[in-house]
């Protein structure tokens, strides 16, 4: 597995992170009890009405206002935890832990870093990469890159509209499901 030191040292703001654990929370209990005005009227105070830029079976991923962060000047997105009851108790909390996890423990230079994230699931911050517009260099990447991450993601996240640019390479944006026989 290619390893790679990160260049970035990005902290939350205390502001930032007190702000970003009370919405999470929040935002995920009135999603939870089917109150979806009130989520969406706290997603819009939190960033600033801005809409979701990605989406997927239980997170939503949104740009993080600038003001939350420091030590990093690109801009940064916060994937957010929603209940996703397709799946068998395999919300966005367990993606979130998952993909922390997973960056933590192998620090692989085919997946976005993971600056910051919540322990209970509800939130995790990570750069936010490039479209890499179907470059044809995408496939054989991806080839090398399943072989390398097979043991700890999914065959479905392994996938061409999961990957970006950033820092001037490929990287998998979307890693939180394990494969079958390790969720």
């Amino acid at each position: 597995m290619c390893k790679m030191d990160t260049p970035h040292t990005v902290q939350l703001t205390e502001d930032g992170r007190a702000r970003l654990d009370e919405f999470a929370r929040q935002h995920y209990t009135m999603r939870a009890a089917g109150n979806h005005d009130r989520a969406r009227e706290l997603r819009l105070a939190f960033t600033n009405g801005a809409g979701a830029i990605g989406a997927g079976a239980g997170r939503f991923v949104y740009s993080l206002p600038a003001d939350r962060y420091t030590g990093f000047t690109g801009e940064c997105v916060v994937k957010l935890a929603v209940p996703n009851d397709r799946h068998r108790g395999w919300n966005g909390k367990a993606q979130n832990r998952h993909e922390a996890a997973t960056w933590e423990e192998t620090n692989s230079s085919y997946l976005m870093p993971v600056f910051a994230a919540d322990a209970d699931g509800y939130w995790l911050v990570m750069p936010h990469g490039q479209p890499t517009d179907d470059e044809p260099a995408v496939g054989a990447w991806l080839n090398d890159a399943s072989a390398a991450l097979c043991d700890r993601i999914a065959r479905s996240e392994l996938t061409e509209k999961n990957v970006v640019r950033f820092d001037g390479t490929f990287r998998l944006c979307d890693y939180g499901v394990p494969p079958p026989g390790k969720r």
